[in-house]
This record gives structure tokens, sequence and C-alpha cells, in this order.
């Protein structure tokens, strides 16, 4: 799970630029792992957020790096009642 895993928009370079893509690859495959556990089951990264407790940017890249990697699919949209806002749903392809 390289390729995707971390974006540099803050030009890291040398052992810091290492380190992020390591805990990257590793939220990725935390992420990851939650849907292969609950195969079948649809998330949001809110749902993800509540049980990883990673920020919600770092969980939207790590759902958005997998729905490119073609790992998960995009099933439809949700209410979410704490954010006033439509979500996307992701379940394990």
């Amino acid at each position: 799970m390289k390729q995707l895993d971390f974006f540099n928009t803050t030009s890291e370079s040398g052992t810091e630029l290492q380190k992020q893509i390591k805990k990257a690859t590793f939220q990725n495959e935390v992420i990851f792992g939650i849907f292969k556990r609950y195969e079948g089951a649809e998330f949001t990264g809110s749902d993800i957020e509540k049980q990883t407790r990673y920020l919600i940017t770092s969980v939207r890249r790590s759902i958005t790096t997998l729905h490119y990697k073609g790992l998960i699919t995009r099933t439809g949209k949700r209410w979410n009642k704490d954010t006033q806002a439509n979500e996307f749903t992701y379940k394990l392809k």
C-alpha cells in the first residue's frame, strides 16, 4: 500500500518524510482492517473517526486512498446528525 499513502503537502523531506509515509501507511492498514472485519457494513468518515480516534482529515485521506486503490467502494450518502451534513458511505469491495 505505498502509492498514494501520503500526500506531501507540507514539502517534508528526509527522515521526517519517511516517518509521515510510515504513519499514513499504518493508518490506511488500520482503516482497511475495519472494513475487512465488518465485511458488508457501510461506514462514513465520521464512523471510522469514532472507532480510531484519528483526525477526520487523516481518515478522509485514508478512505480516499483505499477507494482510489479499488479496495473499498462508495455506496451512497448518509445524513450525519453531528455535522448536519451528508457524508459518503463506503464498504469493502
